[in-house]
Protein backbone atom coordinates (compact mmCIF):
# COMPACT_ATOMS: atom_id res chain seq x y z
CA UNK A 1 0.00 0.00 0.00
CA UNK A 2 1.75 3.35 -0.92
CA UNK A 3 1.37 6.47 0.95
CA UNK A 4 -1.83 8.05 -1.05
CA UNK A 5 -3.42 4.40 -0.19
CA UNK A 6 -2.32 5.08 2.88
CA UNK A 7 -3.70 8.45 3.78
CA UNK A 8 -7.04 7.77 2.12
CA UNK A 9 -7.68 4.97 4.04
CA UNK A 10 -6.76 7.46 7.40
CA UNK A 11 -9.69 9.78 5.66
CA UNK A 12 -11.79 6.91 5.33
CA UNK A 13 -11.45 5.91 8.82
CA UNK A 14 -11.63 9.19 10.34
CA UNK A 15 -14.54 9.88 8.44
CA UNK A 16 -16.37 6.54 9.62
CA UNK A 17 -15.17 7.41 13.47
CA UNK A 18 -16.93 11.02 13.51
CA UNK A 19 -19.94 9.51 11.78
CA UNK A 20 -20.00 6.80 14.31
CA UNK A 21 -19.53 9.36 16.93
CA UNK A 22 -22.48 12.04 15.31
CA UNK A 23 -24.82 8.67 15.62
CA UNK A 24 -23.81 8.28 18.96
CA UNK A 25 -24.86 11.43 20.02
CA UNK A 26 -27.87 11.67 18.34
CA UNK A 27 -28.82 8.66 20.17
CA UNK A 28 -27.80 10.03 23.47
CA UNK A 29 -29.87 13.20 22.51
CA UNK A 30 -32.94 11.16 21.74
CA UNK A 31 -32.68 9.08 25.04
CA UNK A 32 -32.58 12.15 26.75
CA UNK A 33 -35.23 14.23 25.31
CA UNK A 34 -37.18 10.62 25.87
CA UNK A 35 -36.66 11.20 29.14
CA UNK A 36 -37.85 14.41 29.81
CA UNK A 37 -40.75 13.41 28.12
CA UNK A 38 -41.75 10.31 30.48
CA UNK A 39 -40.91 12.74 33.56
CA UNK A 40 -43.29 15.07 32.23
CA UNK A 41 -45.94 12.90 31.46
CA UNK A 42 -45.51 11.14 34.63
CA UNK A 43 -45.91 14.58 36.79
CA UNK A 44 -48.97 14.82 35.39
CA UNK A 45 -49.95 11.71 35.66
CA UNK A 46 -48.85 11.72 39.17
CA UNK A 47 -51.45 14.67 39.79
CA UNK A 48 -54.34 12.21 39.82
CA UNK A 49 -53.05 11.18 43.47
CA UNK A 50 -54.84 12.77 46.30
CA UNK A 51 -52.64 15.93 46.84
CA UNK A 52 -51.69 15.54 50.66
CA UNK A 53 -49.87 12.25 49.14
CA UNK A 54 -48.65 13.54 46.44
CA UNK A 55 -47.01 16.52 48.00
CA UNK A 56 -44.63 14.30 50.76
CA UNK A 57 -41.36 13.25 50.48
CA UNK A 58 -41.19 10.14 49.94
CA UNK A 59 -39.82 9.23 53.27
CA UNK A 60 -42.50 10.88 55.08
CA UNK A 61 -44.94 8.90 53.03
CA UNK A 62 -43.91 5.39 53.79
CA UNK A 63 -42.09 5.87 57.20
CA UNK A 64 -44.37 9.09 58.53
CA UNK A 65 -41.58 10.93 59.64
CA UNK A 66 -43.14 14.88 59.74
CA UNK A 67 -42.60 17.29 62.14
CA UNK A 68 -43.85 15.20 65.73
CA UNK A 69 -46.17 17.00 67.52
CA UNK A 70 -48.17 18.79 64.40
CA UNK A 71 -51.61 17.28 64.22
CA UNK A 72 -50.67 16.45 60.58
CA UNK A 73 -47.93 14.00 61.64
CA UNK A 74 -48.09 10.64 59.94
CA UNK A 75 -47.30 7.46 61.92
CA UNK A 76 -45.82 4.48 59.54
CA UNK A 77 -47.57 2.79 57.49
CA UNK A 78 -49.11 -0.69 57.94
CA UNK A 79 -46.47 -3.12 57.40
CA UNK A 80 -48.49 -5.46 55.04
CA UNK A 81 -49.68 -1.99 53.41
CA UNK A 82 -45.60 -0.97 52.94
CA UNK A 83 -44.26 -4.64 51.83
CA UNK A 84 -47.04 -3.52 48.77
CA UNK A 85 -46.50 -0.61 48.32
CA UNK A 86 -42.50 -1.44 47.83
CA UNK A 87 -42.68 -4.58 46.29
CA UNK A 88 -46.07 -5.10 44.11
CA UNK A 89 -45.71 -5.18 39.92
CA UNK A 90 -48.73 -6.65 37.93
CA UNK A 91 -47.09 -10.06 37.88
CA UNK A 92 -48.79 -10.24 41.40
CA UNK A 93 -52.18 -10.10 40.09
CA UNK A 94 -54.25 -7.46 41.05
CA UNK A 95 -54.41 -6.03 44.88
CA UNK A 96 -56.71 -5.40 47.45
CA UNK A 97 -55.91 -3.40 50.36
CA UNK A 98 -58.76 -3.37 53.25
CA UNK A 99 -58.45 -1.83 56.77
CA UNK A 100 -60.41 0.19 59.11
CA UNK A 101 -59.84 4.35 58.42
CA UNK A 102 -56.72 6.20 58.89
CA UNK A 103 -54.66 2.74 58.62
CA UNK A 104 -53.14 4.04 55.37
CA UNK A 105 -54.70 2.31 52.55
CA UNK A 106 -54.77 5.33 50.36
CA UNK A 107 -51.47 6.69 51.39
CA UNK A 108 -50.00 2.91 50.44
CA UNK A 109 -51.33 2.96 47.32
CA UNK A 110 -50.42 6.65 46.38
CA UNK A 111 -46.70 5.21 47.73
CA UNK A 112 -46.94 2.45 45.28
CA UNK A 113 -48.28 4.63 42.29
CA UNK A 114 -45.25 6.62 42.97
CA UNK A 115 -42.84 4.17 42.92
CA UNK A 116 -44.12 3.27 39.52
CA UNK A 117 -44.10 6.50 37.70
CA UNK A 118 -40.51 6.97 39.18
CA UNK A 119 -39.32 3.66 37.95
CA UNK A 120 -41.26 3.76 34.34
CA UNK A 121 -40.18 7.39 33.64
CA UNK A 122 -36.68 6.20 34.44
CA UNK A 123 -36.32 3.26 32.01
CA UNK A 124 -39.43 3.62 29.84
CA UNK A 125 -40.45 0.39 27.67
CA UNK A 126 -42.33 -1.88 29.94
CA UNK A 127 -42.14 0.05 33.05
CA UNK A 128 -43.85 3.00 31.28
CA UNK A 129 -46.27 0.58 29.30
CA UNK A 130 -47.54 0.02 32.85
CA UNK A 131 -47.87 3.55 33.90
CA UNK A 132 -48.45 5.46 30.76
CA UNK A 133 -52.39 5.58 30.98
CA UNK A 134 -52.95 5.50 34.72
CA UNK A 135 -55.90 5.97 36.00
CA UNK A 136 -56.81 7.00 39.36
CA UNK A 137 -60.54 6.89 40.56
CA UNK A 138 -62.46 7.68 43.81
CA UNK A 139 -65.24 4.83 43.15
CA UNK A 140 -68.13 7.16 44.41
CA UNK A 141 -67.56 9.45 41.99
CA UNK A 142 -66.87 7.17 38.93
CA UNK A 143 -70.18 5.75 40.10
CA UNK A 144 -72.03 9.48 39.94
CA UNK A 145 -70.07 10.49 36.65
CA UNK A 146 -72.17 7.55 35.34
CA UNK A 147 -75.39 7.95 36.66
CA UNK A 148 -74.93 11.57 35.58
CA UNK A 149 -73.97 10.86 31.67
CA UNK A 150 -76.51 11.75 28.87
CA UNK A 151 -78.23 8.47 28.11
CA UNK A 152 -77.71 7.63 24.20
CA UNK A 153 -74.40 9.49 24.55
CA UNK A 154 -72.27 6.13 24.86
CA UNK A 155 -70.61 5.63 28.18
CA UNK A 156 -69.03 8.35 30.50
CA UNK A 157 -65.87 9.27 29.76
CA UNK A 158 -64.23 8.96 32.90
CA UNK A 159 -65.90 5.07 33.36
CA UNK A 160 -64.83 4.84 29.32
CA UNK A 161 -61.12 5.60 30.73
CA UNK A 162 -61.07 3.51 33.75
CA UNK A 163 -62.12 0.60 31.44
CA UNK A 164 -58.73 0.83 29.32
CA UNK A 165 -56.01 2.31 31.79
CA UNK A 166 -52.73 0.60 31.42
CA UNK A 167 -53.07 0.91 35.66
CA UNK A 168 -56.40 1.60 37.74
CA UNK A 169 -56.23 2.65 41.20
CA UNK A 170 -59.97 2.33 42.70
CA UNK A 171 -59.91 4.51 45.86
CA UNK A 172 -62.72 3.60 48.25
CA UNK A 173 -64.12 0.49 47.22
CA UNK A 174 -67.61 -0.54 49.02
CA UNK A 175 -68.55 3.24 49.75
CA UNK A 176 -71.80 4.14 48.30
CA UNK A 177 -75.05 2.01 47.16
CA UNK A 178 -74.01 1.99 43.70
CA UNK A 179 -71.76 -0.17 42.05
CA UNK A 180 -72.38 -0.89 38.33
CA UNK A 181 -70.00 1.45 36.84
CA UNK A 182 -67.37 -0.30 39.01
CA UNK A 183 -68.81 -4.24 37.73
CA UNK A 184 -68.45 -2.83 34.25
CA UNK A 185 -64.94 -1.20 34.88
CA UNK A 186 -63.81 -4.08 36.40
CA UNK A 187 -65.33 -7.40 33.44
CA UNK A 188 -63.76 -5.44 31.01
CA UNK A 189 -60.35 -5.06 33.05
CA UNK A 190 -60.51 -8.68 33.72
CA UNK A 191 -61.24 -9.57 29.94
CA UNK A 192 -58.24 -7.66 28.67
CA UNK A 193 -55.79 -8.65 31.79
CA UNK A 194 -55.19 -5.19 33.14
CA UNK A 195 -53.99 -4.76 36.30
CA UNK A 196 -56.35 -3.26 39.04
CA UNK A 197 -54.91 -1.68 42.75
CA UNK A 198 -58.27 -1.34 45.15
CA UNK A 199 -58.68 -0.01 48.36
CA UNK A 200 -61.41 -0.55 50.86
CA UNK A 201 -62.71 0.29 54.34
CA UNK A 202 -64.84 -3.41 54.60
CA UNK A 203 -63.68 -6.47 54.70
CA UNK A 204 -63.63 -9.05 51.80
CA UNK A 205 -66.53 -11.02 53.29
CA UNK A 206 -69.06 -7.92 53.70
CA UNK A 207 -67.87 -7.25 50.24
CA UNK A 208 -68.17 -10.55 48.93
CA UNK A 209 -71.49 -10.38 50.53
CA UNK A 210 -72.92 -7.28 48.99
CA UNK A 211 -70.97 -7.66 45.43
CA UNK A 212 -69.78 -11.06 44.90
CA UNK A 213 -69.55 -10.66 40.65
CA UNK A 214 -67.17 -7.87 41.50
CA UNK A 215 -65.12 -8.70 44.39
CA UNK A 216 -64.49 -12.03 41.87
CA UNK A 217 -63.32 -10.13 39.18
CA UNK A 218 -61.10 -8.09 41.23
CA UNK A 219 -59.50 -10.40 42.72
CA UNK A 220 -58.39 -12.16 39.35
CA UNK A 221 -56.84 -10.88 36.56
CA UNK A 222 -54.91 -12.28 33.57
CA UNK A 223 -55.71 -15.73 35.19
CA UNK A 224 -53.85 -14.78 38.40
CA UNK A 225 -55.20 -14.77 41.77
CA UNK A 226 -54.49 -11.64 43.44
CA UNK A 227 -53.56 -10.43 46.48
CA UNK A 228 -55.83 -9.34 49.43
CA UNK A 229 -54.04 -7.33 52.64
CA UNK A 230 -56.58 -7.23 55.50
CA UNK A 231 -55.68 -4.40 57.52
CA UNK A 232 -58.83 -5.30 60.10
CA UNK A 233 -57.42 -6.11 63.40
CA UNK A 234 -53.67 -5.38 62.25
CA UNK A 235 -51.01 -4.03 64.39
CA UNK A 236 -50.46 -0.40 63.28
Amino acid sequence: MNGMDQDLRELINEARANSLAREADADAETRRLALLDRQEDARLLRKQIPRVFDLLPDRELLDGRGVKGQPDHLPPLHKPYRDEAEHWCPSSGNLLLTGPSGLGKTRAAAALVRRLLRLGSERGGPDWKLVSRMVWAWVPILERKRREHPMGRGEAPEVDQAMTASLLVLDDFGQGQYVEATRDVLEERYSAGLPTVTTSGFMVAQLSERFPMVVRRLLETGGRAGTVVNGFGGAK
